[in-house]
């Protein structure tokens, strides 16, 4: 089992940084989120509720703009 350690999130918000906008950093991660899903089953329940969650923010965060 794969174990999401700070490092990896550290990665993760330096890539944000260095990409063109905030959406392609998300959609890049939401892709990342769902591979590690594939490779970990057991992080499929917190990896799904992820999702979920920055799916709901980036709609408010949209519909605010």
């Amino acid at each position: 089992m794969k174990i999401w350690t700070d490092n990896a999130e550290a990665g993760m918000l330096d890539r944000f940084k260095n990409r063109d906008s905030p959406l392609a950093a998300i959609l890049a991660t939401t892709e990342e989120v769902r591979a590690y899903i594939k490779e970990d089953p057991p992080f499929a329940g917190i990896g799904n509720r992820m999702l979920q969650q920055w799916e709901h923010g980036s709609a408010l965060s949209l519909r605010a703009a």
